[in-house]
């Protein structure tokens, strides 16, 4: 069977225009997080518990990784920190995701990032370490709401 074209017409004059639908803008927030490494295990949960002789809050979710360990931004926002401010983070880098929520990831050996840049979720931010006040080599990874610190694990995938 031999199939022909009987006619054509033009329906709509096309638009020059770009299409937004479906796609995200750089460093736009998804406003669901992952987790910033598959790899290692959490060695120290958020909350409070006793660390270098006293009670404090423990801010984040420590994750045990060797140094060198890629790290990934959490989700789509912009750097705000990225550096060693001589704090207890030691070099770390901060992504404000512009809907209340910020995310530290701290001790990192170096930062692929800069105060600045748009970052999308799963973005390489920078290498794990053991920089600023550690036990052993790990990445912090904290999340911060309006300001308030808040469990990570209230905002994570269950499985990694």
């Amino acid at each position: 069977m031999r199939r022909e074209l009987s006619s054509q017409s033009i329906l709509y004059d096309p638009v020059n225009r770009k299409e937004q639908r479906g796609t995200l803008p750089d460093g736009a927030a998804t406003g669901i997080f992952a987790w910033t490494t598959g790899e290692g295990y959490i060695s120290s949960p958020f909350g409070y518990r006793y660390l270098f002789d006293e009670y404090q809050l423990h801010s984040g979710i420590d994750i045990a990784v060797p140094v060198g360990t890629p790290l990934y931004a959490g989700d789509g926002g912009t750097v705000i920190i990225s550096g060693d401010r001589g704090n207890s983070y030691g070099i770390y880098v901060a992504i404000d995701h512009g809907n209340g929520f910020v995310t530290y990831y701290g001790h990192m050996s170096k930062t692929a990032v800069k105060k600045g840049d748009k970052v999308n979720k799963g973005d390489l931010i920078g290498w794990s370490g053991e920089t600023g006040r550690v036990t052993g080599p790990h990445v912090h990874y904290e999340f911060r709401y309006n300001g308030t610190r808040v469990n990570p694990a209230n905002y994570l995938p269950k499985e990694r």
